[in-house]
């Protein structure tokens, strides 16, 4: 079978809250996975309908067809359709961590401590942050295990916080399947030591580790992220991508992102520079959304119908820039196209 989008047939994305649906641009979620369980929420009828549409070449009204989606941005009737299989579990499994553990800001974080463009930022956000359940719900997904190929570790947190991220491998008996499975995180960089990094790749077999610096020098990091560790994840990332490297054994797609607004738009070439200094395989670049920004970015920060020109030339010149560095740089949903309506 061939679908506009392979997501609904073959991931699930479960939140904090143990809710779950394909995708984070989904308005809508499908149920519960603490009471349908892995099994029966890969066969919700909610679910169902959602793949109808894409097989019939369309985005669900209810789930997919809002401003969050990246293919709004294009002509669906020229995305080529992409083969679909349907299995009794998900092949690509994502769990979100929860809200609370992140080193910046802390657990309870406040206006004033967390980044500027996280949502944990604003307290109407952090109020509807419940209890901790993480536990639970790895103890329901992982009779999914044998059978995942990508899993991600994800959420509006960091992931080796309290070195949490080593608990989930655990629960999830990881070592087991990892030969098998892709896995996918993002992490800030700044309590990735080398301790930390040691044990994390004797655990990994495939990695897709994303570095989020969200600036090129030490001035905007501080104005964005709150701390002065600028000099410290240069050094833990020359670190990591030096030791993975040496790691014939391991398969590493490892990268640096950056949230983009017009507090460091300005700075993508020494983003660049930043990923070719540490030793990264490839840069990303991605719009602060607005369901993403919090109380302390306005509309006018953000890549809007006002300014998406300083964005387009930006990207323009990063493009070139990193061409005659023989770079790899990924703009996940080009500039002139992901402004605000």
């Amino acid at each position: 079978m061939k679908a506009l989008c392979s997501l609904p047939f073959n991931r699930l994305k479960i939140n904090e809250d143990g809710s779950y649906h394909s995708c984070c641009f989904q308005s809508s979620m499908y149920g519960n996975i603490l009471e349908d369980g892995i099994e029966k929420a890969f066969k919700n009828p909610e679910l169902r309908k959602v793949k109808n549409s894409m097989l019939q070449g369309k985005l669900d009204k209810e789930y997919c067809d809002n401003d969050r989606c990246p293919l709004r941005f294009y002509d669906l009737s020229r995305i080529p359709r992409k083969e679909v299989k349907l299995t009794k579990y998900p092949v690509d499994l994502e769990l979100n961590m929860p809200s609370t553990f992140c080193n910046i800001g802390g657990l309870n974080p406040t206006p004033e401590t967390a980044c500027i463009m996280c949502p944990r930022s604003s307290e109407q956000f952090m109020s509807g942050v419940g209890t901790d359940i993480l536990d639970d719900i790895l103890e329901e997904v992982k009779t999914a295990m044998p059978n995942v190929q990508n899993l991600s570790i994800l959420g509006i947190a960091e992931p080796f916080y309290k070195n949490r991220i080593f608990d989930v491998f655990e629960k999830l008996e990881f070592t087991k399947y990892r030969d098998n499975i892709l896995f996918w995180t993002f992490c800030n960089g700044t309590i990735f030591t080398e301790r930390a990094q040691d044990r994390f790749l004797n655990i990994v077999k495939n990695v897709h580790l994303g570095f989020s610096i969200d600036a090129g020098t030490a001035e905007t990091y501080i104005k964005i992220r709150r701390l002065d560790y600028f000099n410290k994840i240069k050094k833990n990332l020359t670190s990591y991508f030096k030791k993975v490297k040496e790691k014939t054994e391991i398969n590493d797609r490892s990268y640096t992102t950056n949230n983009i607004n017009l507090y460091n738009v300005h700075e993508l070439k020494e983003m660049i520079d930043l990923g070719i200094e540490v030793g990264s395989n490839s840069t990303q670049f991605t719009l602060t959304m607005k369901y993403q920004a919090d109380l302390k970015i306005d509309d006018s920060k953000l890549c809007n119908s006002n300014n998406w020109k300083i964005f387009w030339e930006a990207q323009k010149d990063a493009e070139e820039y990193a061409k005659s560095k023989n770079y790899n740089v990924d703009f996940y949903v080009p500039f002139h196209n992901g402004y605000l309506k």
